[in-house]
């Protein structure tokens, strides 16, 4: 026998059970609305309910006459036919009314039916009243939580990945086989969280425009009994912002392809696949690509061309542009027009000392010390040729490539040597300096010079008319003048022997 408690109450207020009618036979009444609950609850079950509790409470209306009567339940599993043998029974109950019987020890997993009868005290029964008049099972019991749901989504297949999508999908399954899912919960947030609420009965959501960063959709299962399964979690990784390219070379260069490689520079704001490919202006087709693999972000990148295409061919003359394709690791796409080079490959003329000049190769100073000379170049055009002098064999000028670093307009020369070394100099001030070497070295007109070219740097005493210079390049006064102006910072100065 079952362990039951019992108690009587009289119109039960949320059951409204009927008092049964006296029988002519003289035999008990036979219990009269049936019903059911939670033992936590009053509130009742229909036929066919599943609960998470291994205790049933069951109430029934009796009357009672002159005698008490004894209430008495016989529950079996759904497949299990009544054997009208009672399986639990309660107190005897004297007054008529409503009682109440607790079914203890169901199974987990397994489904009853029940009915109900009363016995008086000569032992005469009522008629059994079943639960329900239809078949198949009346409650089942189900304490055995879902599954953790399983997770997956279409719009962000790989939780390690990043996307750009701003609708976010996400579907769910979990598994309860006694009882079945009956609703799920999830919840939105920067990190798991347990879902809380009532739940809804969708297999999945669509969220929209998620800001960007890393989201965790947290999701449980809660099956018919009650019963809430354990969560699982789902990671979106949102990035909706393409990557910003930054051309750091000029926005048009003049290049000739017989002056050497031509470099050029950008960055990109963030990690991306980058590919430039210089087409030529009314070409469909590009004449090279240059590819960066996992571009850092704020990594200068340099672009180096040589003038040919990706067949090792000299390219043909015009206007060329870059169209750069940026891919980051969240799949948005950046497109750019970058750049512009006019491509002009001409073959260089010789000039004095021996140097290559240009058509397109701007202006170039160049000094022969051999000849005590400097010309001066605008691409391959002479524009000034003028005698110098340059320093003596103690303190020559140095041969190199260089450029004009400074302008000076007038100039004070002071002397870095100490007064009594015979290569110290009173103060003298100049009109125009131009610095094209750092530790003094200037390109300058010489107010107490009278003497330029061949012989006037062939003596040791700085600042004679033929002991040389301490090493910059005296100029003649009207050439000077000629090329303060002429001259923009920037202009490169070559020395030769």
């Amino acid at each position: 026998m079952r362990r039951i408690s019992v108690c009587v109450a009289f119109l039960l207020g949320v059951l409204f059970l009927s008092i049964p009618a006296a029988r002519a036979d003289g035999l008990p009444a036979a219990p009269t609305g049936l019903a059911m609950s939670r033992v936590s609850s009053s509130a009742t079950l229909a036929s066919g309910s599943w609960i998470n509790q291994t205790t049933l409470a069951v109430h029934f209306a009796v009357q009672v006459g002159a005698a008490s009567l004894t209430p008495q339940v016989e529950i079996e599993p759904s497949n299990v036919p009544f054997t009208g043998t009672p399986t639990a029974s309660g107190q005897p109950v004297t007054t008529s009314g409503t009682v109440t019987l607790q079914l203890s020890d169901l199974k987990n997993g397994q489904t009853y039916h029940w009915q109900a009868r009363v016995v008086d005290a000569a032992g005469n029964a009522s008629p059994w009243t079943t639960f329900t008049a239809t078949s198949g099972p009346e409650i089942g019991i189900d304490t055995t939580p879902p599954s953790a749901p399983t997770l997956a989504s279409s719009s962000n297949p790989v939780q390690g990945n990043w996307y750009h999508t701003r609708i976010e999908t996400l579907r769910w399954h979990a598994v309860d086989t006694l009882s079945g899912v009956a609703v799920y919960a999830y919840h939105v947030g920067r990190r798991p969280q347990t879902p809380t609420g009532s739940g809804v009965a969708s297999t999945g959501a669509t969220i929209s425009h998620l800001p960007d960063g890393i989201w965790v959709v947290t999701v449980r299962a809660r099956d018919n009994a009650g019963n809430w399964g354990p969560s699982t979690s789902y990671v979106f990784r949102l990035d909706t912002h393409p990557a910003a390219l930054t051309w750091l070379s000029p926005s048009r260069i003049d290049y000739n392809p017989y002056q050497g490689p031509m470099h050029l520079h950008f960055r990109v704001s963030k990690l991306a696949d980058v590919t430039l490919e210089l087409y030529r202006v009314g070409s469909r087709k590009p004449v090279a690509s240059f590819r960066y693999a996992h571009a850092l972000p704020g990594r200068v990148l340099t672009i180096t061309w040589t003038g040919r295409t990706a067949a090792g061919k000299l390219a043909s003359a015009g206007y060329y542009f870059f169209s750069a394709h940026a891919v980051d690791h969240a799949g948005n796409v950046t497109h750019a027009k970058l750049g512009g080079i006019a491509f002009n490959p001409a073959r260089p003329t010789i000039g004095a000392g021996g140097v290559h000049l240009y058509p397109n190769g701007g202006k170039l100073i160049v000094v022969v010390l051999s000849q005590q000379t400097l010309y001066a170049y605008q691409g391959n055009r002479l524009v000034l040729q003028t005698y110098v002098t340059t320093g003596n064999r103690f303190l020559p000028t140095p041969v190199g490539n260089y450029q004009v670093l400074a302008r000076y307009s007038p100039y004070e020369f002071i002397s870095p040597w100490p007064q009594g070394s015979p290569y110290w100099y009173a103060p003298s001030w100049v009109h125009y300096a131009l610095l094209f070497r750092v530790g003094g070295y200037f390109l300058h007109d010489a107010p107490w010079r009278s003497v330029f070219g061949p012989g006037s740097n062939s003596g040791t005493a700085p600042g004679t008319n033929y002991g040389g210079t301490h090493g910059c390049v005296n100029i003649p006064p009207g050439a000077m003048t000629f090329l303060w102006n002429w001259t923009p910072i920037g202009t490169p100065v070559d020395v030769v022997p």
